[in-house]
């Protein structure tokens, strides 16, 4: 086992559309694989897909999402932890930094 990246995978067609590519991210994502995600890639039912599987994924939040805290864990100027819902799923949000 490692903490180094297995795979790295940068598409050279920056206007795929993203639909296209969740197949293959799914068949890459074997139970305890963390999927570092752009913001584009923002599609909950493909979210619960890969936590389905066993995966799990790191994505910046849009501006505009809504979500509700359920537990705020930890909360500095520069560092938000805490477990929060939105869109019908659970998820847990990991170290964030503020603007």
């Amino acid at each position: 086992m490692t903490q180094l990246p297995v795979k790295i995978w940068l598409e050279e067609k920056p206007f795929l559309n993203d639909t296209v590519v969740w197949s293959h991210l799914l068949a890459l994502s074997p139970p305890r694989t963390l999927l570092i995600l752009d913001r584009d890639f923002y599609d909950f039912g493909q979210f619960a897909a890969l936590v389905e599987q066993g995966a799990a994924w790191l994505t910046r939040l849009k501006h505009n999402a809504r979500y509700r805290v359920l537990e705020p864990l930890t909360s500095t100027p520069n560092l938000k932890d805490q477990i929060s819902v939105w869109d019908m799923a659970e998820v847990i949000v990991r170290p964030t930094r503020c603007a």
